[in-house]
């Protein structure tokens, strides 16, 4: 059996320079056994001339260290790159987006900074019949009280906290064309607020056909004018329906300069809208009708004179 002198007789031997084979024949001339011998020197042997057990572990333990560091190294850098967008956005509070609309800047005009008074519904320009009903709604915020005016309607609603100020229009029956509906609120310091306008265009399609037609600024169907001046004419319909209605600027109504009347002179020109501007001295007349009529026309007579 192997002792602590006899492992620390070949330790010293070894660190003199002898060889194993030597150090073995030393040992078994001194009496040692040759088990106890070969015992002795075969872990020592492996640890000094093959990379002993444990210097192999210790370098395997360095080896796996680096390994294990290294691992966990490149797994940290990916894990960062990888995920450090999601975790900014774990970790980031919600920005809430105001909805549009509702912000105080629009509310309020940017030229003026006052609170602001439009149509909300309907808006913009629309098509009714005569005698149709329209909803209509101003949303007006910071407006304490709202007047509406319309052709033969003026009428006021006050807030309520929705910021929506409701109507109900009914569209005169004598009335077709174009007509312009607006609004003017007063806001809660009491300063004047003017809102966009509601355009309707009244369609004759429900009123029937055109049985007479007048005009009723011509008294005696004559109409007297200075050079340069004008006169807008006011021609109404009555319809099948019984209701008679103001066809001025209705598209169909046609204003023509009477026939056989000098032409080599321009005493008068009339527009679209039955505007009559006099242009030189003389006397035309004009012919009132409509694409829908079902009888005559009628006329008025312009006689223009210099001041």
């Amino acid at each position: 059996m192997e002792t602590q002198d006899l492992i620390n007789y070949i330790s010293e031997s070894r660190q003199q320079g002898m060889s194993d084979e030597q150090i073995k024949q030393n040992l078994l001339g001194s009496g040692w056994s040759e088990s106890d011998v070969d015992q002795a020197l075969i872990p020592v042997s492996q640890i000094i001339n093959n990379d002993g057990w444990y210097q192999g572990l210790i370098k395997n333990k360095l080896l796996a260290v680096a390994i294990v560091v290294s691992i966990i190294g490149v797994a940290g850098a990916s894990y960062w790159f990888l995920y450090r967008d999601q975790s900014d956005k774990l970790i980031e509070p919600e920005m809430t987006q105001e909805p549009q609309g509702t912000d105080q800047e629009s509310q309020v005009s940017p030229v003026t900074g006052q609170p602001q008074l439009f149509f909300q519904k309907p808006k913009g320009t629309i098509s009714a019949a005569p005698g149709e009903t329209i909803g209509i709604e101003l949303f007006g915020p910071g407006i304490a009280e709202v007047l509406l005016v319309a052709p033969n309607f003026a009428e006021t609603a006050k807030a309520d906290g929705s910021n929506i100020f409701k109507f109900k229009y009914v569209i005169p029956v004598e009335i077709i064309g174009n007509i312009q509906l607006g609004a003017v609120g007063s806001t809660n310091d009491n300063l004047p607020i003017e809102s966009d306008e509601l355009n309707i265009n009244i369609s004759l399609a429900s009123a029937g056909k055109i049985t007479s037609i007048r005009e009723t600024t011509a008294p005696n169907e004559q109409i007297v004018l200075f050079v340069g001046s004008t006169w807008p004419l006011r021609v109404f319909g009555t319809f099948s329906d019984g209701v008679e209605r103001d066809i001025t600027s209705d598209p169909g109504t046609e204003y023509t300069l009477w026939p056989g009347q000098p032409s080599n002179t321009e005493i008068i020109r009339v527009d679209t809208k039955g505007v009559i501007t006099a242009v030189s001295a003389g006397q035309r007349s004009i012919i009132i009708n409509h694409k829908n009529r079902s009888s005559t026309a009628t006329a008025a007579s312009v006689t223009v004179i210099v001041e």
